[in-house]
């Protein structure tokens, strides 16, 4: 994300401008795994997409909430929410978390 564009302050907001992806936390344009921090992403699973917007500090807070409401609504971390139910279950799960 450059310096000029406002940061997403929630999931819902960073997935109306970024791609979505599963089975890496980032890849870049050709499909490769690269870190979810990297200029070269494109596409950023839920919780590549939490390590993108939240300085380190702020990520692991985040993810836990993020993961306990998963949990009790899908059976399923973060991750396995990903994976298994895709982003519509993780957009809903972090507007219930106010991610």
């Amino acid at each position: 994300m450059s310096n000029t564009t406002a940061k997403p302050k929630t999931l819902r907001e960073f997935f109306k401008t970024h791609k979505w992806c599963k089975g890496a936390f980032a890849v870049n344009a050709e499909g490769t795994e690269v870190d979810a921090r990297s200029d070269s992403a494109v596409a950023w699973c839920a919780d590549g997409a939490l390590m993108r917007m939240y300085h380190n500090s702020e990520y692991p807070e985040k993810y836990q909430t993020l993961c306990a409401v998963t949990h009790r609504m899908f059976g399923y971390g973060v991750i396995g929410t990903n994976e298994n139910l895709g982003i519509v279950a993780i957009l809903r799960a972090a507007d219930k978390a106010g991610i």
